[in-house]
């Protein structure tokens, strides 16, 4: 008995149950329309004498900016007698570190009691009321911990150690009009109406007939990851810093690390870092300029669908013309040529039915759907039109989302090292 095809089943009719008793208005885009804070903590437990508290406030569907949220974040610092501590929360501007300033200098040596809580539920009320529905945001983001004064101040700023690496990774694009096949397979692409976004040609294919495709292109794309050196620091100097990165004046922030941040990048572009002391307000910027190398692997380009290992054939390849549906789209049988040459080749029919399972899945080197897209950062969001059928529409997604789970994905990654010695300048705040 095949276990995995009556766990899909199994776990693919119960979303659908699920989703179908629940409200009509439920669907996919509800929890990530809305810049809303997933989760907070403070940057160290060690505070300098004269520092202050650092946020790490995380958001995965915002630009970093959390001016809106600090209405929301309360925070209670308590001394060692247990009696509340003065101050007042402060943003970063232009950065996503907001901070909280004690009103009277801290107590050397002394230990506090930090407890931060976002009322994300009121601010999604108030903030997006045409998004809110009740229950929809349960999770309300919080911290509690014990911080330690140290008994020294912050040294004099000075510009902190950095690391630079880049990574040239070649992503397969899963879209069908992008795959060449054989021995009488055919992609096809299919989505239930109002349930997921309209279909593009770029997302991934089903495959019809009992042979094998792979893509023949591709996007070139140059990883960044610019870094302090938080080990090279003292505690609570690491604590008191924060970084983005600008490419041509659009800000990144650090999403898994602190001080970290992180970009990918289809063509030659010219970076900024700049790091922030957050009590005292001091910048150091670090520039360089990428990619001008490997100008022309950057992008849209051509891969070679036989350096796949999975692509293994008996008869010649071959590809067809696309016929889009609206909701779908598949290989039209009665004009298909050769590939590479293009010759034209009779219609055929496939032996057999293979829709057992989607053949694709698009991420870039964070994680994150990049199916199509050509930007250089932020999160796929939820730009989706989800006013189809109802909860029966939002039901068949979620069965399709679970098949996708349960049985994995298409395409394949090429990445390697680039041993480059980028041009750095340093430039005065």
């Amino acid at each position: 008995m095949n276990y995995r095809f009556l766990q899909a089943t199994a776990t693919a009719l119960g979303i659908l149950v699920f989703a179908t008793a629940g409200s009509a208005h439920a669907n996919h885009c509800d929890l990530c329309s809305p810049p809303i804070p997933t989760s907070v903590g403070l940057a160290g437990e060690t505070v300098a004498l004269d520092g202050v508290l650092a946020l790490v406030v995380l958001d995965a569907f915002s630009d970093g900016d959390l001016e809106p949220a600090l209405p929301y974040i309360t925070i209670s610092v308590r001394d060692g007698a247990d009696a509340p501590v003065a101050g007042a929360l402060e943003s970063s501007p232009g950065f996503s570190t907001p901070i909280w300033r004690p009103s009277q200098p801290w107590v050397a040596g002394a230990t506090y009691q930090v407890d931060i809580v976002i009322d994300t539920d009121r601010m999604r009320y108030e903030l997006y009321p045409a998004e809110y529905k009740p229950g929809a945001c349960p999770l309300l983001p919080e911290y509690h911990g014990a911080i330690v004064i140290d008994t020294e101040p912050l040294p004099p700023p000075v510009e902190p150690p950095l690391t630079f690496v880049t990574s040239y990774i070649v992503e397969r694009d899963p879209g069908i009009a992008s795959l060449v096949c054989c021995d009488g397979s055919y992609p096809y692409h299919e989505a239930a109406p109002g349930a997921f976004c309209d279909w593009n040609g770029d997302s991934g294919a089903w495959l019809q007939g009992a042979g094998r495709c792979t893509s023949r292109r591709g996007y070139g794309k140059l990883s960044v990851q610019q870094a302090v050196e938080a080990a090279q620091l003292a505690p609570t100097v690491a604590a008191n810093l924060a970084v983005r990165m600008l490419v041509d004046d659009k800000p990144s922030f650090p999403q898994s690390s602190a001080l970290l941040v992180a970009r990918v990048l289809y063509g030659p572009a010219c970076l900024r870092f700049e790091t922030l002391d957050l009590a005292r307000g001091d910048t150091f910027v670090d520039e360089r300029c990428v990619g001008d190398d490997i100008a022309d692997q950057l992008g849209k380009i051509d891969v070679d669908p036989f350096a796949d290992s999975e692509w293994k054939c008996q008869g010649a390849p071959y590809v067809c013309e696309v016929i889009d549906s609206g909701y779908g789209g598949h290989w039209d049988e009665s004009a298909c040529g050769s590939w590479p040459d293009g010759t034209p080749l009779p219609g055929e029919t496939p032996t057999t039915t293979d829709t057992s399972a989607p053949d694709s899945s698009g991420e870039d080197s964070s994680g994150q759907d990049t199916s199509g897209s050509l930007e250089s950062d932020g999160v796929a969001g939820c730009g989706c039109d989800s006013s189809g059928d109802g909860p029966a529409s939002a039901g068949l997604a979620l069965l399709f989302a679970a098949w996708f789970y349960l049985f994995g994905g298409f395409g394949s990654r090429l990445s390697r090292r680039l041993a480059t010695s980028p041009r750095v300048s340093r430039a005065a705040p």
